[in-house]
């Protein structure tokens, strides 16, 4: 029931956000000072109030284990994905899914299904087990999707430092001090985190929708798109939910790592194949390549949710 809940939740919170670009309520152009209110206010909000609680070992020790294999899963991901490239013909399918493997929709998408399924220790790992995520992606996303051809702009280090450390990152760094040295934070101050922390996961839900109502859905709507979803959506999870069975992980991180392995391809990949390609056809790919797993993810996150319940009871 959990699982059909969350699916129809997650339906029809992306339709409302893709519904009101299509009526004109809001501007095609909404999602980017959304965007900008759920990474700068909302999400921190949610980061701090994740991790405000009594101070637990136990707890404190499963996050180190969640980020040791965090950063194993990520060096697979990032393998699997110059595979995928190589086998592609390095092609633009083969670009997208390089980047769509190990960055996914995990901001916008992941915190609000991490609440839904696993309340705020869900979000508590999964802020914990993207440290890496977010260093790498800051560092990477250019040379992932810039024209090999086409000259990149060297960083400097004030820039690579202030893409690293997001107010979310600095949010995360806030949150495990105040964990750490257990401070009670004002009640005035706790309300307005908390209500902020509420509003991340809806307007998340309903910025994907939004961002989708962007593309031309007839256009778009072609079943050599289901790459996409197939590998990212379906193999991925799937592949790592094997390897964690193996290892004998614990269930509830191995469940937290297998529904993170399953969000849909990061929202911004469009954004930012407009941004580093001029070519046009690469930005129709990465719009369709974001449109199918973003919408199929609405049915194969709550299917994983119910695979990794049965299989790892007893874990």
């Amino acid at each position: 029931m959990v699982a059909l809940k969350l699916s129809l939740q997650l339906i029809i919170m992306i339709a409302v956000g893709f519904t009101l670009v299509k009526v004109k309520v809001v501007t095609k152009d909404f999602d980017k000072p959304l965007a900008s209110l759920m990474s700068n206010l909302l999400v921190p909000c949610l980061i701090v109030k994740s991790m405000l609680g009594q101070y637990s070992v136990d707890e404190l020790k499963s996050a180190g284990i969640l980020l040791l294999i965090s950063c194993g899963t990520l060096a697979v991901m990032m393998i699997a994905g110059q595979l995928v490239y190589i086998l592609c013909h390095r092609n633009y399918y083969g670009t997208f899914l390089r980047f769509g493997i190990p960055f996914t929709n995990f901001t916008f998408m992941g915190v609000p299904v991490m609440q839904a399924l696993f309340g705020d220790q869900g979000v508590f790992y999964l802020m914990v087990l993207l440290i890496p995520f977010r260093i790498v992606y800051y560092l990477s996303i250019e040379r992932f999707l810039s024209p090999k051809d086409m000259e990149k702009k060297k960083k400097t280090f004030g820039e690579t430092m202030k893409a690293i450390f997001s107010p979310m990152m600095i949010a995360l760094i806030l949150a495990l001090i105040l964990y750490f040295i257990q401070v009670e934070v004002p009640s005035p101050i706790m309300g307005c985190i908390s209500s902020f922390s509420s509003c991340a996961s809806p307007l998340g839900l309903l910025l994907c929708g939004m961002s989708i109502a962007k593309y031309d859905l007839k256009n778009l709507i072609n079943p050599k798109f289901a790459i996409f979803p197939l590998v990212c959506n379906i193999l991925v999870p799937a592949f790592f939910m094997g390897v964690y069975l193996i290892l004998g992980l614990p269930k509830d991180l191995s469940q937290v790592m297998v529904i993170f392995c399953t969000l849909p391809i990061g929202s911004l990949l469009a954004a930012f194949t407009v941004r580093y390609n001029p070519d046009v056809k690469a930005q129709f790919i990465a719009a369709a390549a974001v449109l199918w797993s973003t919408v199929l993810a609405a049915v194969t996150i709550p299917v994983w949710s119910l695979i990794t319940n049965a299989v790892f009871v007893g874990a």
